[in-house]
């Protein structure tokens, strides 16, 4: 699963962010680990945590190399997200972020 997105605050060191994808995907169970990459360096984590329903939690989406102004795009890709078999669209994902 490819996500991208482009934040309208500044993100510091520590900060997380979590994912929360349409019903119309399927997840490994709550508790699991998935592997994170970020696409063109965008954020150094490299692993996310299944929540409740259906949210992805990356921790440290930045750390000591600065902080990410307003504009900033990640681009992020998450391995073991299924896709719905079927055409029609499979919902709005929604992102939020949160401060240490």
């Amino acid at each position: 699963m490819m996500i991208n997105f482009t934040i309208s605050s500044v993100l510091t060191w520590g900060t997380k962010v979590q994912i929360k994808m349409p019903s119309g995907l399927t997840l490994p169970p709550v508790g699991s680990i998935v592997e994170v990459i970020g696409l063109q360096n965008t954020t150094p984590a490299k692993s996310g945590t299944i929540l409740d329903s259906n949210v992805v939690e990356i921790l440290d989406v930045v750390l000591s190399e600065g902080p990410r102004n307003s504009g900033y795009m990640f681009q992020l890709a998450i391995n073991n997200v299924t896709n719905q078999l079927s055409s029609k669209n499979a919902g709005t994902i929604e992102i939020t972020t949160f401060y240490f």
